[in-house]
């Protein structure tokens, strides 16, 4: 869904993961830091099913990952841990 209002924990929680990303060498660059979360976001929504909805869990229901949750810390390193790449079945 479309954010509508951006500011308090939202911005706070993006801004810290920048921030993190940016002194963990990822980018140097507001440039760069762009591409990078532009990446980001592209492997979510290519490789990250369960995150997208794309899945039903055990309640039956499909979960789908708002910004807010993605960038919350523990979430936020868990994707970018790759925790929630699609898998394919054993």
């Amino acid at each position: 869904p479309n954010i509508k209002i951006w500011d308090g924990d939202r911005q706070k929680n993006l801004t810290a993961r920048w921030r993190e990303r940016w002194k963990a060498g990822k980018f140097s660059t507001q440039e760069e830091g762009m591409a990078y979360f532009r990446r980001l976001f592209t492997y979510i929504g290519r490789d990250c099913d369960w995150l997208m909805g794309r899945v039903v869990g055990n309640n039956g229901k499909a979960f789908f990952a708002s910004l807010d949750w993605m960038v919350l810390p523990r979430n936020f390193a868990k994707i970018i841990e790759n925790k929630y790449d699609r898998r394919e079945a054993a």
